[in-house]
């Protein structure tokens, strides 16, 4: 008889590990990001209201909460993933960057500092006092925000990036205005760059290969910019009408086959139709991704396929169509991710490995179909 218990307590201890390991590995998910699909990377969890991605990092939002990944550029194989978690209720505005996330709450300004070293750590920072903050935009690693129409930034400012000529090595801990411009209505900060925009004209600075030190207009078109996404060797924006434009090396936006030509001002870039209509933009360094009608459209020097970026000589678009409409996308070196009816899909090469805990997984690019443009 006492052999018979031990037997029945034996088989209860297994089947309390595994349901054990069941419930852990369904609730560390964005803030572990995981879950395999037969196409693409899922996320367990629904309802995910917004996600952000850099090179380093992988946020995303869900009922108030904001969940970040990081994991250092050269990976320890089979390490556990740093993650994050933070209240971010009542704040109006977002924006990740590789070093700071920041956000408005209430007219202040907050930034999480990224202290990374061999561990994570994210600390939540009050960066100026005054309450009247509209606009905030997190590049690389500087960050640019509007208060009451004038524009502040402050980072690195390696390229030039800040927009006020300084010490290339000294970086700025407190918002430094941009001095001779006034009435900001939206600014975009990137890799080496920044944007903004004033009463519908564009305005660009820094950058590796011009270092504009002060913002210069580019072009003397008025557009009603929605977005902007900065690359490094060319940008693109929608406006609110839905139109794509993009300047800088064609090679890298072009619909035309070997356009190797330099765009100075925003052109506009027609992929199917005149009539389309951009909801979101995304760029890298190599490419770029678009959703139009809820459907992603990708193309650019280089596609990724098959976990790998590959040459893109013969100038192809891959389309993504989901039996629902994609919602939004975001872009890091050389991975995607898309959101759709609170779900949150992955794909690419996975080269900093945000969403999994062990060197098995991977993502895997969901279905498409390929075209070639002339």
């Amino acid at each position: 008889m006492k052999k018979y218990y031990i037997i029945i307590f034996f088989l209860l201890t297994i089947l309390l590990v595994i349901l054990f390991f069941i419930y852990k590995n369904k609730h560390v998910n964005l803030a572990s990001m995981t879950g395999q699909v037969s196409h693409a990377n899922k996320t367990d969890a629904l309802n995910w209201q917004e996600i952000y991605m850099s090179d380093n990092f992988a946020c995303g939002i869900q009922e108030n909460l904001m969940y970040c990944k990081y994991i250092q550029e050269q990976p320890v194989i089979g390490q556990k993933y740093n993650s994050y978690t933070t209240d971010i209720k009542d704040f109006d505005y977002k924006s990740l960057g590789n070093k700071y996330f920041c956000g408005i709450k209430k007219g202040e300004l907050y930034c999480w500092l990224n202290k990374i070293s061999s561990e994570f750590g994210l600390e939540k920072i009050k960066i100026d006092e005054r309450k009247e903050w509209e606009k905030i935009s997190s590049g690389y690693d500087h960050v640019c925000g509007i208060l009451r129409g004038e524009l502040y930034c402050w980072g690195k400012n390696t390229s030039g990036q800040l927009g006020v000529e300084i010490d290339k090595n000294k970086t700025v801990s407190k918002p430094l205005k941009i001095e001779g411009y006034k009435g900001w209505d939206n600014v975009f900060a990137g890799f080496d760059k920044t944007c903004g925009v004033i009463k519908g004209s564009l305005y660009c600075w820094g950058g590796f290969i011009k270092k504009k030190f002060s913002p210069e207009k580019i072009g003397e078109n008025i557009i009603n910019w929605k977005k902007i996404s900065l690359g490094l060797s060319f940008d693109c924006g929608i406006s609110r009408e839905g139109g794509l434009y993009c300047w800088g090396l064609r090679k890298f936006y072009s619909t035309r086959k070997n356009d190797q030509k330099l765009s100075s001002v925003p052109e506009r870039v027609v992929l199917i139709d005149e009539n389309e209509k951009w909801e979101d933009i995304s760029v890298n360094r190599n490419g770029l991704c678009g959703i139009s009608k809820g459907i992603i459209y990708c193309w650019g020097e280089k596609l990724i396929h098959e976990n790998q970026l590959t040459d893109n000589s013969e100038n192809n678009v891959k389309i993504y169509q989901s039996n629902s409409k994609w919602d939004s996308l975001v872009m890091s070196r050389e991975d995607i991710c898309a959101l759709k009816q609170g779900e949150v899909y992955c794909w690419g090469v996975n080269r900093f490995k945000h969403y999994f805990y062990d060197k098995k997984s991977f993502m895997q690019e969901p279905p498409f179909t390929e075209i070639k443009m002339q």
